[in-house]
């Protein structure tokens, strides 16, 4: 930061073209992290500026947390179930349940180009709601991994 001329005091927020400067460089979503607790500012550009957002337990935020922290997404990759869900170690009905985000997806993620799900429980209804919107015709990739699909 600079100081103010002839006032010595620090000036309040970080030069946008900082951001501008040191923002090519950060390519990985931890590192995206650690720049976005820097300062409110470029909190709030991150906010504004990420494209693609990781959740490894779709249970550890929600649909609408997610728009509101990053509201201009291109691509999600959402995971539902545990890695040790495959191993007999949770019910079956445990959870996973993809609807409530493809819901929120449908409704509040317009530029949305990608969507990867993975452990999820994943209906006939939802791909149909996916295909009958705005987001399903712009929608370039739909990655269903391990997935339990209901009436498909």
């Amino acid at each position: 930061m600079s100081e103010a001329s002839g006032s010595g005091e620090v000036a309040a927020r970080p030069d946008y073209a900082v951001w501008d400067c040191v923002i090519p460089y950060v390519k990985e979503p931890h590192d995206r992290a650690s720049v976005s607790l820097v300062c409110k500012q470029w909190h709030n550009i991150d906010s504004l500026t990420r494209k693609h957002v990781a959740i490894s337990l779709c249970y550890a935020a929600t649909p609408d947390l997610l728009l509101r922290r990053f509201p201009n997404l291109e691509s999600l990759k959402l995971r539902g179930q545990p890695h040790f869900a495959k191993f007999f170690h949770i019910p079956d009905d445990w959870g996973g349940y993809a609807k409530p985000w493809i819901e929120e997806i449908v409704k509040s993620f317009k530029k949305m180009k990608a969507l990867h799900l993975r452990r999820m429980r994943v209906k006939d209804s939802d791909l149909k709601l996916i295909a009958a919107t705005a987001i399903g015709k712009g929608l370039e990739v739909l990655k269903l991994d391990t997935v339990a699909l209901s009436g498909v």
